[in-house]
Formats: C-alpha cells, sequence, structure tokens
C-alpha cells in the first residue's frame, strides 16, 4: 500500500519513510508539490501526507489541485497534513479545503505511533489504532504519564472497594510528577479509549496534567498548584460507582438521569472533606461545572463568586470532555473545542481562555488540532 509523502524537507521524508517502512507501508516521496502531484498521477495511492510550507506550490495550493482531479477516487484520497504551522486559522482553511486531518511534525520524532494513528485511523484501520494506542500503554505514553495513569486506577479502584485512600501518598505523587515535569519531562494528554469504564480514570489523568501545566503558565504559588492538582485528581471521584453511560455522556441524558449525574459534584466535595483536603482542592471539585454566566450546576454560581481556581477548574474540565474520544462522542479538534468554548458566550473567562489556547500552542500538547 503506497503512501505519497510530499515534504520539502529531506529529513522529515527520510524519517516518515522509515516509520512506515516499520509499518508495512510503501512511501512515494516528493519534495514539492509538483512532483507530488505528478506521482500521484504515475501511482496507486491509498493515502497523502502534505506539508504546508513548501516552495513553489504550498501545501493548501497542492491539495486544492489533488481536490480538482479529474480522478475521483485520487480527487477523495485522505490526505493528512503533516506541518509545523500552529495557526488555528490556517488550519481551519487546510480543513475546509479538504485536508481529512492535521499531526504536528514535532510528533513525527517524539511519538512516531501518534502520526501512525493518523494513518490507521484515516484509512478506517480502527481496530488496529486502537491497539497501537492503548494495549501498548508502556510503548505509546511518556513514562510520567504511563506511571501517572496506572497510579490514578489503582486509589480509583481502592476507593470503591472501601479502602482506605492516603491523602499523603497522593500529595506526594503529584509533587513528584510536578518536579519531573519542572524538569522538563515530556508530558502528553490521553485522546482516546480502548475499554469505556476506563474512561473516569483517563480524564482524571488528563485534568490532573492539564491543571499543572495551565497553572504553572499562569505562575501560581507552587502550593496553589499542587493543591489544585488534588483538587483536580479527585474532581470527578463523585462519579465513581455511577453507570458508566450516565458520566461518559452527560449531554444525552434524560432529566432523570441528568439530575443523578448533576450530584456527582455534592458527592465528591463530601468525599474531599472527609478526606480533609485543602479548601482550594475543595474549591476546585465543587465548582468545576459553574459557569461565569450562572448557567452552570449545582450551585448556580456566577462569576462575583468564582475566583480563578474554579474557573481554570471549568476550562480544564470542558476541554478534556470536548476533545476525548469516547464511544458516545467523537472528539472535537483543539481548534475547534477552543472555538466552540468561545462561541458560548459569558460561560468562560475569554482572559483565561485566550492563555489557554497559548499554552497548547506553545507545549504542542494535543497536536492533532
Amino acid at each position: 500500500m503506497n503512501i505519497l509523502c510530499i515534504d520539502d524537507s529531506p529529513l522529515v521524508l527520510k524519517v516518515g519513510e522509515k516509520i512506515l517502512q516499520e509499518n508495512n507501508f510503501q512511501s512515494l516521496l516528493a519534495k514539492n508539490g509538483e512532483e507530488g502531484l505528478t506521482l500521484l498521477e504515475e501511482n496507486e495511492v491509498a493515502l497523502i501526507v502534505l506539508d504546508y510550507h513548501m516552495p513553489k506550490m504550498d501545501g493548501l495550493q497542492t491539495l486544492q489541485h489533488i481536490r480538482r482531479n479529474k480522478n475521483k477516487e485520487k480527487a477523495n484520497l485522505p490526505v493528512l497534513i503533516l506541518s509545523d504551522e500552529n495557526n488555528p486559522e490556517i488550519i481551519t482553511t487546510l480543513l475546509q479545503a479538504g485536508a481529512n486531518d492535521y499531526i504536528h511534525k514535532a510528533w513525527l520524532t517524539h511519538k512516531p505511533m501518534v502520526f501512525m494513528e493518523k494513518i490507521f485511523e484515516l484509512l478506517g484501520f480502527e481496530a488496529k489504532f486502537k491497539l497501537c494506542r492503548f494495549n501498548k500503554l508502556e510503548q505509546t505514553l511518556s513514562p510520567i504519564v504511563k506511571n501517572f495513569h496506572l497510579f490514578v486506577k489503582d486509589y480509583f479502584e481502592s476507593g470503591l472497594s472501601g479502602n482506605e485512600i492516603s491523602v499523603e501518598d497522593i500529595q506526594a505523587k503529584l509533587n513528584d510528577i510536578d518536579e519531573d515535569y519542572l524538569k522538563g519531562e515530556f508530558v502528553e494528554i490521553i485522546y482516546d479509549i480502548v475499554v469505556p469504564e476506563d474512561y473516569l480514570t483517563v480524564h482524571t489523568v488528563n485534568a490532573t496534567l492539564l491543571t499543572m501545566m495551565f497553572t504553572h503558565y499562569l505562575n501560581f504559588p507552587k502550593s496553589k498548584i499542587l493543591d489544585m492538582m488534588l483538587g483536580a485528581l479527585f474532581h470527578d471521584f463523585g462519579n465513581a460507582g455511577i453507570e458508566s453511560p450516565i458520566f461518559r455522556n452527560p449531554s444525552g441524558l434524560e432529566e432523570k438521569e441528568f439530575s443523578t449525574y448533576m450530584r456527582h459534584v455534592e458527592r465528591g466535595v463530601h468525599i474531599a472533606k472527609i478526606l480533609d483536603l485543602p479548601q482550594q482542592s475543595i474549591e476546585f471539585i465543587a465548582n468545576h461545572h459553574e459557569k461565569m454566566d450562572g448557567s452552570g450546576f449545582p450551585w448556580r454560581k456566577n462569576s462575583a463568586n468564582l475566583s480563578d481556581i474554579s474557573q481554570v477548574a471549568l476550562i480544564i474540565d470542558s476541554f478534556d470532555s470536548l476533545t476525548f474520544q469516547r464511544e458516545e462522542q467523537k472528539r472535537l479538534m483543539v481548534f475547534e473545542a477552543l472555538r466552540r468554548m468561545k462561541s458560548w458566550e459569558g460561560q468562560y473567562s475569554i482572559d483565561l481562555l485566550e492563555k489557554f489556547e497559548k499554552l497548547l500552542a506553545e507545549k504542542n500538547i494535543k497536536p492533532d488540532a
């Protein structure tokens, strides 16, 4: 099966070819758009990997030529944009012009399996896509995230079994993760799951790591960062034990089911107080669904009663929920999730949302966007 790679960087072409060969694909390599179009005409191609910044004919122009091909099969080939471009407007333009997906070039060298996941997904190899991501956690996640994922899974299972939860052990673990992050350890966010029951665990991991990164970006004090990370770790613990379809897809619930779902916040606060969590952690748990315009739940607070802790909690929880692949909901790409959050006028702090967007761009936390 041939994959056509069009990029003006010899290094990118070489690395891409090696990764594709390791996964039993043949590569057709072109160093500019014109060469790529010629190879497309002369060969059978299953998918096209296309750069945006290229001389003579850039990625958008090349994409437009592909989509106008007289051969309908070739005109409709899946196209994956592989670029270091972070501008949401340019990415949107490429997608509107017919690109099927986007991935940042950094993943080609840092996490080649993420690149292959995109290939598998666009070719419809859903089973293999899922196998690569989660049945081989030790190969696809950085050590800091893999170990934290297992730690959270254990503490959820321990809590549900009625065993004592050591807050001190959890705080020590969070401090270790924070120190590793400050030393430059690579941190990524999980965005897909195979086992639906794993959603709560993975969402907790993501929320905690995103909280850590965002609060450092905002230059919060160390003690506040750790308290908020602890709050993120426990923010959905009130959902533990609830029938999983209820908390996996709250937007599709009947009124009675949604009422049950809303009570997870109160349960979470109750558990946090029993465990004697810090007040800043409890605030994170209590207000992660409260919105600036008063339309959130369960307390119906508004901007006058919501501190920066609460506002950050809302952004983190909403963002991960929107960009996470679930059975009931197809995940949104990052820029689309942010665009949608901005469109819900009055619900979020625009200042914090813009800073969060800058963090995502700088860290390439979810570079598939």
